[in-house]
């Protein structure tokens, strides 16, 4: 349950701070990722339910599937980025996959404990929360840090660090 809402947080704040680099469509960028977090999500949580999908939860398999999914969302992150048109671009189709792959996994994994409609939209909350504050710690930290070539790559590299201290 925890790990969950970790990874939901991670995802959230990454993504968030990613949509900011989006200056001419940020409310449409912002728009479309709610809406692909809460149809994927939607229907993660409701695959968890599949009794094959369970009896193999406990597996290392699960582990390196959230490393991976993560892994290419920062690796197609760091491939599709350009500095006038911020992350999600006409050209940027396979972080969108990724995108979805990692919400889907993040629905799948909070649907073996999370049962009730109520914890589901508490759930949607907490990741427009952590988008929000994503979003205003890039703004704040790009401002403090103007001219670095980093500074746009580290969201990604905070989602492939988490990412990868899950796996431990």
């Amino acid at each position: 349950m925890f790990i969950t809402l970790l990874e939901l947080t991670a995802a959230g704040m990454t993504f968030g701070a990613a949509a900011m680099y989006n200056l001419h469509h940020q409310k449409r960028i912002t728009l479309l990722i709610f809406l692909l977090f809460v149809c994927t999500f939607y229907i993660g949580l409701l695959t968890a339910g599949f009794s094959w999908l369970q009896t193999a939860e406990t597996s290392i398999l699960f582990d390196v599937l959230r490393f991976l999914t993560a892994a290419a969302a920062a690796v197609f992150g760091f491939m599709f980025y350009l500095p006038y048109y911020g992350f999600f671009h006409q050209r940027s189709g396979y972080l969108w996959l990724a995108l979805t792959l990692l919400f889907f996994y993040i629905g799948w994994h909070a649907g073996h404990w999370a049962s009730s409609l109520m914890t589901e939209l508490l759930l949607m909350f907490l990741f427009a929360a952590a988008y929000v504050a994503g979003n205003t710690l890039q703004s704040i930290l790009h401002f403090k840090m103007r001219g670095r070539f980093f500074v746009p790559y580290i969201p990604f590299a905070g989602l492939l660090f988490f990412s990868l201290l899950m796996l431990l």
